[in-house]
């Protein structure tokens, strides 16, 4: 019961409508402005109205906050200046191009030496687009290689996935549940999520029975699953594939499978230990 647990946005959000504080619109097509600075405008005003109320905050992916929100959530903290705030960033995982943490350079930490999430050969594996030392150490099973195929078209890439996912469950007995496609593109731009099917496997972005789950990576990070695909790697965004490799690879505990179009495949046999196609 003394337990609060909310996305940033969502706190944003709650709060205002208890202070009683109108919510505008977003407006059309500026979905930016909104959640950059409406919400955390609303959240310190309604702070201001119902006071603070929280002796401890833990702020998961931190490094995503901009600098401005920092005040308005701090301003529901009992001792916003000397009491209990735990933030926990991880600067290659910055997609958001969030600003600099509200901590002295004293009550830093050193990194986490240990990675216990992914097996070695996923660590090792997204370790090579971690750009920051000390690296941790990889600590789980040693499992089996990331697994890299390259395609050239988007029926090549559709004809791919229908196969590895046809390999997981049938050859491995794999459930769909222990599954995840993951993609650098939304909605809007993502081919894979455009097709929706593949032979008799259908992709959903909820949870549901008898669907494969699919998420970009941006809305995975932070989550898990046994087995992980990471598709489209390549097609956009590629000034920032390193980033992804390394966010989205690293959602995998125990098996990573990567399609990317075949320029990046080429690019990352020279550097990065995966198996043989």
């Amino acid at each position: 019961p003394n337990l609060d647990v909310a996305h940033f946005h969502g706190l944003c959000l709650d709060v205002a409508r208890e202070a009683g504080i109108a919510i505008p619109e977003p407006v059309e097509g500026d979905d930016s402005t909104f959640f950059m600075h409406t919400l955390p405008e609303l959240l310190e005003s309604a702070a201001a109205v119902l006071g603070p109320r929280y002796e401890a905050i833990v702020v998961d992916e931190a490094q995503d906050f901009r600098e401005w929100w920092w005040p308005a959530l701090l301003a529901l903290h009992r001792e916003p200046d000397a009491g209990t705030l735990y933030l926990f960033a991880d600067e290659g995982q910055n997609l958001y191009e969030g600003g600099r943490l509200p901590v002295a350079d004293e009550d830093v930490l050193p990194p986490l030496p240990a990675n216990l999430r992914n097996t070695k050969a996923i660590h090792e594996f997204v370790s090579v687009f971690y750009d920051a030392d000390p690296k941790s150490q990889g600590k789980g099973p040693e499992g089996r290689p990331v697994e890299l195929l390259g395609y050239e078209t988007d029926e090549d890439l559709a004809k791919l996935l229908e196969i590895v996912l046809l390999n997981l469950v049938e050859e491995e007995g794999l459930g769909l549940e222990e599954i995840a496609v993951l993609t650098p593109a939304g909605k809007t731009k993502s081919k894979l999520w455009a097709r929706g099917t593949f032979g008799r496997f259908r992709l959903s972005d909820v949870v549901e029975p008898d669907t494969v789950l699919w998420s970009t990576v941006h809305s995975f990070k932070g989550l898990e699953r046994p087995v992980v695909i990471l598709a489209e790697v390549g097609d956009r965004h590629e000034e920032d594939v390193e980033k992804y490799l390394y966010v989205g690879g690293s959602r995998a505990s125990n098996h990573l499978i990567v399609l990317a179009t075949e320029t990046v495949a080429r690019d990352l046999r020279g550097r990065a230990k995966v198996a043989a196609p």
